[in-house]
Order: C-alpha cells, then structure tokens, then sequence
C-alpha cells in the first residue's frame, strides 16, 4: 500500500503545475526574443546637411537623430541603400531581411516568427570634411 499514499500526491502535482502553466504563452514560458526589424546607420560625422537617401526593396527610411539614419523594413527580401553626401561621397550597401522562427523548449516554432534584418548596424565613413561636427564629440 505504500505505492497508493504517493500516487495520490504525483496527480495532485501534475493538476497544479497544469493550472500554473495553462494562461501562459509559449513567449511567457521561454522568454523569447523579438527579432529586429531595423538597421541603424551610424554616421561618422554630423554633416552640415544631411545626405539623400535612396533606398530599393522592401524597406523605408525611419525616423532618424543626429548622427543616424534607420532603416526598417518587415517583408522578406534584400533591400539597397544609397546615401549621396553633399560633398559628393557616396556609400552604398544591400541588407538582407529574412524570416527566422524561434524555438521554446522542443518546439522549433514555439515562439513564432520573426523579421531580421542584417547587418543591424552600419558604420559610415567621414563624409564631412571639415563641414560637419564630429558624432562622437556631438552625442
């Protein structure tokens, strides 16, 4: 008789801990990430007016400070930027915008799907000459 004092025990456990875990979602359990859905151009310099950006794809140009330039984007695909500096420099790059799922515990798609985009930051070289503040002395 031993063995039905404990078994009695084990299902009342097994009740709790299934009551404990029934509100919560998959993202509550196993903390998961959110991806990122934004690149963040880091200029080199404050310029004296800010460079024309073009960009291509699926993504658009988001709000931007002093000394940066973001851009988002939430469709799968490559997208091209081209900054065009009033001093006449120019600097280009491609980002690449995918679709990842995210793992809890044994499910691989537990957490839901996410957009990311690469690089997540980008460092722009000194366009400024001598027309523009220094970013890192400016922030």
């Amino acid at each position: 008789m031993p063995l039905a004092r404990w078994c009695v025990p084990a299902a009342l456990i097994s009740l709790v801990v299934a009551a404990c875990n029934q509100g919560s979602s998959a993202s509550d359990m196993c903390d998961c990430g959110t991806g990122n859905d934004g690149v963040s151009f880091q200029l080199a310099c404050i310029p004296a007016s800010p460079p024309v950006v073009t960009i291509t794809g699926p993504c658009v140009i988001g709000p931007s400070g002093p000394g940066t330039i973001a851009v988002s984007g939430n469709v799968v695909g490559t997208c091209h930027v081209d900054m065009t500096f009033v001093n006449g420099g120019t600097f280009s790059t491609d980002l690449s915008i995918t679709s990842e799922w995210l793992a809890c515990g044994s499910d691989p798609h537990g957490c839901g799907q996410v957009i990311v985009i690469t690089p997540f930051e980008v460092s722009i070289p000194n366009h400024c000459g001598d027309a523009g503040a220094d970013a890192e002395s400016s922030g």
